[in-house]
């Protein structure tokens, strides 16, 4: 996305021409850890092994369906 697609809001304060002289974020600053994070998950962790295994069932079960 480029600067002049990105969302904004005008800024109230306007310069002498009466333009105005700054656009103000359209959303407030966060930090990763206000965005990101996890579900809660029910059982026993994954291992890496199984974590690949289910990728590739679920890339062979999209796969089987997509009409050639």
């Amino acid at each position: 996305m480029s600067a002049s697609e990105k969302p904004a809001a005008v800024a109230s304060a306007k310069g002498p021409d009466e333009v105005p002289s700054k656009l103000a974020p359209a959303f407030p600053a966060t930090q990763p850890t206000d965005v990101f994070g996890f579900l809660p998950a029910r059982g026993s962790r994954k291992t890496l092994e199984e974590m690949d295994a289910g990728v590739l069932a679920e890339a062979r079960r999209r796969h089987a369906r997509i009409p050639t």
